[in-house]
């Protein structure tokens, strides 16, 4: 808008809105999965009996609706925004979605940037952490992991 094109080294002001809103659409749509029946009783969250059956068609209609007005028109306003911005602006985010690494340059954040160490290790322990915290919660809600 001011003539100016900014480049980053991160996600722009932008992006990083569309990726809290990501990042919160997923997280409530799995919630709400947490307690919900699919409507031909096969599948089932695994906090579904800590619902009752209202609440559960309740939150059914809430979940489709989510991934169907929420999430998909979010993930459809992500790639149509990236690909806008690869062929406009020149600036190739896919590139670096899928290398993680972006051409030398500069950026207007990266004077804050640091390089991080021991990448992999930081994830696959991240990983482990959350996946405790996430079966751990379940389990002590009363649900079942396996079936």
């Amino acid at each position: 808008m001011r003539n100016k094109d900014r480049h980053f080294l991160g996600h722009n002001p932008l992006g990083t809105y569309m990726v809290l809103a990501l990042m919160a659409a997923v997280a409530l749509q799995s919630s709400i999965g947490l307690f919900i029946v699919e409507h031909n009783d096969t599948t089932w969250g695994p906090l579904y009996k800590l619902a009752s059956e209202n609440t559960q068609k309740w939150l059914h209609k809430w979940h489709v609706w989510g991934f169907y007005y929420a999430i998909m028109p979010l993930i459809g306003l992500h790639i149509l925004a990236n690909s806008l911005y690869g062929i406009v602006k020149k600036d190739p985010l896919i590139r670096a979605m899928i290398t993680g690494k972006k051409p030398a340059s500069q950026y207007e954040d990266s004077n804050g940037a640091i390089i991080a160490h021991y990448v992999s290790s930081r994830a696959v322990s991240t990983f482990v952490i959350a996946l405790v915290i996430v079966l751990g919660g379940l389990v002590l809600l009363g649900g079942k992991i396996f079936y």
